[in-house]
């Protein structure tokens, strides 16, 4: 199976080359390297896989462990990605280049309609035109109207966004059904909740922890809790995604287009977090009780996922607890925290 990855320097990219890898696929992967402030851990990931990073720019394509290949591609370069997919004839395109986050969607929204909407125009009007049998592409919980209710069901409300980031996360998995629908296109969306783990993104919640911990910074909690999240675990989140891709039928619904909640399922409080953190490595947290905190504009209280429809149909359940995998990232940040990366 030939499977191309977009934004493969990303988090998720970064481990997925590994898992395809394992399973006997061909893989190649793009990224534009944008740096969103993360450009040192884009390259420490792909050092990590293999790539000499040294080397990006000054040929068209470098192999990695296990053979796989990197393009320094932008998805908005739309006839550069059409010559890909015309070259490869991928079977698959994992889509999950984007621009990712809060921030950078309230400072620079055009920036992230453009990449996260036209680069997604981009890659399904490609594999359109070269016959990919099979699109998955990255949305977010962060599509999810204020007002849902936890757990949250696929079929929850995601009509009136209230930040840049989920409305343009939105707007793709729109398009994308309109190609699933229209085309006859195979294409499955996942909606991820707080995805962490080594070489995680610098904007997550557990890496702003990690740090914050360490370094004997305030964290600014809520008086009574009350900030839930539904972390996780990179391997819950692999293993959902492959779970997708291993499925022969269209799907069970007799559709082309599907979407799933990929999620732990289980509720964790911000503050439970912090204390672990704290417990793993041996020293109290500095915490400041106040009304603000770790909640960003449009942001709910409290978001955790239904992952009914993921267990059914894709025979998947995450099992990923923040206790049994919080460590190794700990463990792993402390080691690389002024190293090979900063925040």
């Amino acid at each position: 199976m030939n499977i191309l990855i977009t934004g493969v320097a990303g988090f998720i990219g970064s481990h997925l080359v590994s898992h395809l890898l394992s399973m006997g696929a061909t893989v190649v992967g793009i990224d534009s390297l944008f740096d969103n402030n993360d450009l040192d851990l884009k390259r420490e990931r792909l050092a990590h896989l293999g790539i000499d990073t040294e080397a990006i720019g000054s040929r068209s394509t470098l192999t990695g462990t296990g053979g796989w290949r990197f393009m320094r591609l932008d998805v908005l370069n739309v006839k550069g990605v059409d010559e890909l997919f015309a070259r490869e004839h991928f079977d698959a395109v994992f889509h999950l280049a984007a621009v990712t986050g809060s921030h950078l969607s309230s400072t620079n929204a055009a920036l992230c309609f453009d990449v996260n909407v036209r680069g997604t125009g981009s890659v399904l009007e490609a594999a359109r035109r070269h016959g990919t049998r099979h699109v998955l592409f990255a949305s977010s919980s962060a599509v999810y109207d204020r007002n849902v209710h936890s757990p949250i069901t696929e079929t929850a409300s995601a009509g009136t966004p209230t930040q840049a980031y989920a409305a343009s996360k939105r707007a793709a998995e729109m398009m994308c059904s309109a190609y699933a629908h229209q085309f006859g296109m195979h294409i499955t969306v996942f909606r991820f909740f707080n995805a962490y783990g080594i070489r995680g993104r610098k904007d997550s919640i557990p890496m702003r922890l990690i740090r914050d911990v360490l370094e004997g910074n305030e964290i600014k909690l809520p008086p009574h809790g009350g900030i839930v999240r539904d972390f996780t675990y990179i391997e819950d989140i692999l293993e959902g995604m492959m779970a997708a891709l291993n499925t022969t039928s269209i799907n069970l619904s007799g559709n082309s287009y599907d979407l799933f909640n990929i999620g732990r399922s289980k509720p964790v409080s911000i503050e439970t977090l912090v204390q672990t953190i704290a417990a793993h490595v041996g020293r109290p947290a500095n915490i400041v009780r106040t009304l603000s905190g770790y909640l960003t504009f449009g942001e709910q209280p409290e978001i955790y996922a239904d992952t009914t429809k993921l267990e059914r149909d894709l025979a998947y359940s995450p099992v990923w607890d923040c206790e049994e995998a919080l460590p190794s990232v700990i463990d792993w940040f402390r080691s690389h925290y002024h190293v090979t990366f900063d925040m």
